[in-house]
């Protein structure tokens, strides 16, 4: 998008940081605060999501699968917003591993699901945030050669 040249750039009550016009009475939000409540909720999912694993048969695995992409997608919104950009890395692609399995109609190895999981579990607990550096890279290597990429 871009700005009509008249108008001023610099007021962040008017525009974003990356320029572009916020809703009408909208400013910037702090989010500072809710990263305690973030971390709770996450916690909390990703302990529901190990339940939803232990789901024995095909019905219920099917259904728990579903719940698991999509609390995927909600992870890595979530941890974008609050700064914890590995948990958004790894949440994305178990959304993206789930999606394709789902797409070729072959169920997601509830192995490479759990690892997810466990490296998610880890860097929430752990408050890592940003990409964590070679740790991060390595990590993320780790979980492509499980999910087969």
């Amino acid at each position: 998008m871009t700005r009509p040249a008249h108008e001023p750039m610099a007021d962040p009550d008017v525009y974003t940081a990356d320029g572009y016009p916020r809703l009408a009475g909208t400013k910037p939000a702090d989010v500072s605060g809710l990263a305690g409540n973030f971390e709770a909720w996450a916690k909390a999912e990703l302990d529901r999501l190990g339940g939803l694993l232990a789901a024995t048969d095909a019905a219920a695995r099917a259904e728990a699968l579903a719940e698991i992409g999509r609390l995927a997608h909600d992870l890595k919104g979530q941890a974008g917003v609050f700064g914890y950009g590995l948990a958004a890395q790894v949440a994305q692609r178990l959304s993206a591993y789930i999606r394709a399995r789902e797409t070729e109609s072959a169920a997601p190895d509830i192995t490479v699901v759990e690892l997810h999981r466990r490296a998610l579990s880890a860097v929430i607990a752990a408050r890592a945030k940003g990409d964590c550096g070679e740790k991060g890279r390595k990590i993320l290597e780790g979980l492509a050669r499980a999910a087969g990429g």
